[in-house]
């Protein structure tokens, strides 16, 4: 369980992410330490990754868990994993260019 300073701090990130102009581009979110990563960020984010790392705890044993309430059961192998649920499933943020088989984009 979140003590209810780290909650608090979770979604203030939220909304400062949600109002940011890479989420409402669908471009790449800033790295933990970019200039245009929210200082707040880099109290609970891992180093030189995703600034959505904030919302996932990292285990000893290497496994990694959502901190949003509703998924706090979820528990996947990798910080790759972790930011694809993230992503897909509570942010809606696809930064990635779909590339058909053709080779052609969209």
């Amino acid at each position: 369980m979140l003590d209810l300073q780290t909650g608090s701090d979770l979604l203030t990130l939220e909304k400062i992410y949600r109002d940011a102009l890479w989420f409402r581009t669908d471009a790449p979110e800033p790295l933990i330490g970019d200039q245009d990563c929210p200082h707040l960020a880099q109290t609970y984010g891992l180093p030189r990754r995703s600034c959505l790392t904030v919302f996932l705890e990292l285990h000893d044993d290497g496994s990694v868990k959502c901190r949003f309430e509703r998924c706090l059961a979820f528990t996947f192998s990798t910080v790759d994993n972790g930011l694809k649920h993230l992503r897909e499933h509570h942010f809606g943020n696809r930064p990635f260019v779909c590339l058909p088989e053709n080779g052609r984009t969209w």
